[in-house]
């Protein structure tokens, strides 16, 4: 909690060096396997009027077993969250004004799931065999994801989770 608390003192805009932070969560309930994950994070958006602002947003999960699944879609929606943001800005400063210069942004995830980070440090450039199980093709969506993250034009992006 030290460490986050420290990270959102930090939250900037700057072009040279923005950072910003999300916080995940995913359970689901025991019997009936139901679930739900979670993500608020703060937009980075220089310049425009919804910069820093609080974003909340809430999913329910299709019944399964384990409860690190749904931690992990929590992961792959604020990765998808980011990447839609950056994109529409990325759209906007493709316009007709001035070339915008490369912007750099570290985006930090804080996730409570130390068994769904452990697995996705653990297979790190690993093939990974999508028809295996359903964390398999959970980390190919966090994998895709990322690779959309890192390929959006006008942006240099590093990814933590924690």
């Amino acid at each position: 909690m030290k460490e986050a608390l420290e990270i959102l003192s930090k939250v900037s805009s700057s072009p040279e060096k923005a950072l910003t932070a999300a916080f995940v969560d995913g359970s689901n309930e025991r019997k009936t396997h139901r679930g739900g994950c979670a993500v608020v994070y703060y937009r980075y958006a220089p310049g425009r009027k919804d910069d820093g602002l609080r974003v909340e947003k809430a999913w329910s999960v299709s019944p399964n077993m384990y409860s690190d699944v749904t931690e992990g879609m929590a992961i792959a929606e604020a990765i998808r969250a980011f990447v839609k943001d950056l994109r529409c800005l990325a759209s906007e400063d493709s316009g007709d004004g001035p070339e915008v210069p490369m912007r750099r942004i570290t985006i930090v995830i804080f996730s409570d799931s130390a068994s769904m980070l452990s697995l996705i440090e653990n297979t790190q450039g690993a093939p990974l065999d999508r028809d295996l199980n359903v964390r398999h093709k959970l980390l190919g969506i966090i994998v895709d994801e990322s690779r959309k993250l890192a390929s959006i034009p006008g942006f240099e992006t590093r990814l933590e989770l924690r």
